[in-house]
């Protein structure tokens, strides 16, 4: 499966309760116009934030302008690579050890994860959010949102996420760092962290939103 990752516009304009509709109807409205209405989808998103007491006030944002380095980086960022990264980071978190390479990563404690029968508490944000859709915005709060087919995480605690895995994966480069590879064996969990890496200090800086689109 492909999954594309990019920055966008976060629009965060005015918010008035009396506007809101139903959150689990707001949350299928985002996953079914994503393509063809992001503008609109975006303002929804501002109003969730807003109803949920995560953003209340404007927030004046710029368009974003990005090089084609930018956006080759953007694109790049796999679903295979995303789940590796995923399952390395639940075997740290609840096998309490740190595997020296993706053969000793029990993957059956990511789909204990993935079925309700365990709740990560130190990669929530990496973990608990779709894998082909939703968002990740530069608005810090503790849990995520899963409203229906919606998922929305914080930039800023997935940052903190990944800054918990820069140990783990051996020191891994970030995106413009064109350096030798060093032999690591944990090639697409390095990859897809240095992908959300880029992103998430790309959105923090220039206030935009990360979509993830399958």
């Amino acid at each position: 499966m492909g999954l594309d990752a990019f920055l966008t516009t976060f629009n965060a304009s005015a918010i008035d309760p009396r506007d809101l509709e139903d959150d689990a109807a707001a949350g299928k409205k985002f996953s079914n116009k994503l393509a063809n209405d992001r503008a609109r989808i975006e303002e929804r998103l501002t109003a969730l934030l807003g109803r949920r007491g995560i953003l209340r006030r404007k927030v004046s944002v710029p368009s974003p302008v990005m090089s084609e380095a930018d956006r080759q980086c953007s694109a790049q960022l796999g679903y295979e690579a995303l789940q590796n990264l995923r399952g390395l980071a639940a075997h740290i978190e609840f096998e309490q050890n740190v595997p020296s390479g993706p053969s000793e990563v029990n993957g059956a404690v990511l789909d204990e994860v993935y079925a309700g029968s365990v709740k990560s508490r130190l990669f929530t944000h990496l973990i608990h959010h779709a894998d082909d859709s939703g968002y990740y915005v530069p608005v810090g709060f503790p849990t995520p949102i899963l409203e229906g087919e919606l998922s929305v995480g914080s930039v800023q605690v997935l940052a903190r996420e990944l800054a918990l895995l820069y140990a783990p994966l051996g020191s891994p480069k970030v995106w413009e760092d064109e350096t030798p590879d060093d032999g690591c064996p944990w090639t697409s969990e390095r990859w897809a962290w240095a992908i959300f890496e880029w992103l998430c200090r790309m959105s923090a800086a220039r206030r935009l939103s990360i979509a993830f689109s399958g």
